[in-house]
Formats: C-alpha cells, sequence, structure tokens
C-alpha cells in the first residue's frame, strides 16, 4: 500500500513540474508582438501563425527591412532589421528562451 501511495504521488508531482512550462524556470514565449516596414503596421495573427503586409498585388513590394519585436527573451531568424525579398511569402522562426519554437508566414499581401 505503501508503495502505492508513493508512486501516486510522484506522479503527481512529475505532471506539476512538467506543467510549470520549463524546469528551470525559462520562458516559453514565441511570439511575433508587431511587425512593420516603410513605417506601416502588419497583421500578426498569432492563432494562425500568419503575419499579412498592407501592400496589394499591384503595389507588392521586393525588397523590404521589417522592424520586428517579439515575445521577451526570445530570438527570431531572420532577424529585426534584415531584409528580405518579399516578392513570394516568407517564413519567420521565434525561438523561446526554453527552446520552445513558432514559425510564423509572412505574406506581403492578402491572398499572396
Amino acid at each position: 500500500m505503501r508503495t502505492k501511495i508513493f508512486l501516486f504521488a510522484l506522479v503527481v508531482v512529475a505532471i506539476s513540474l512538467s506543467a510549470c512550462g520549463g524546469s528551470n524556470g525559462e520562458s516559453s514565449a514565441c511570439e511575433i508582438e508587431t511587425f512593420s516596414t516603410e513605417g506601416k503596421a502588419w497583421t500578426v495573427d498569432k492563432t494562425n501563425a500568419t503575419v499579412t503586409g498592407p501592400y496589394s498585388k499591384t503595389n507588392k513590394p521586393t525588397k523590404l527591412t521589417p522592424s520586428i519585436t517579439i515575445s521577451a527573451d526570445a530570438t527570431i531568424s531572420p532577424a529585426s532589421g534584415v531584409e528580405v525579398d518579399f516578392s513570394t511569402s516568407q517564413t519567420y522562426v521565434v525561438k523561446a528562451q526554453d527552446g520552445t519554437t513558432k514559425t510564423y508566414k509572412a505574406y506581403a499581401y492578402a491572398g499572396q
């Protein structure tokens, strides 16, 4: 009986620790908060992991240098301030402090 109680307690503790998001207190936040180019704000959809620009199909840009803010203690690739070719959709990967990643697709215009 003692063994069963001990095992049950051990399982409860293990589940509790795993729910904390990181055993060493590192953040798991990995979101794009804001995204803009040429002073124009883009729409960030965190649920669908997409970023859509304010451009049109007839006024589509090629090279743009985004200004991007992300979750605290996270990193992004390509980095904010790096020129990117938006004639096609681009992929951005945000990496949290604990190693969790989230991949966003960025489109210069809706329907791209």
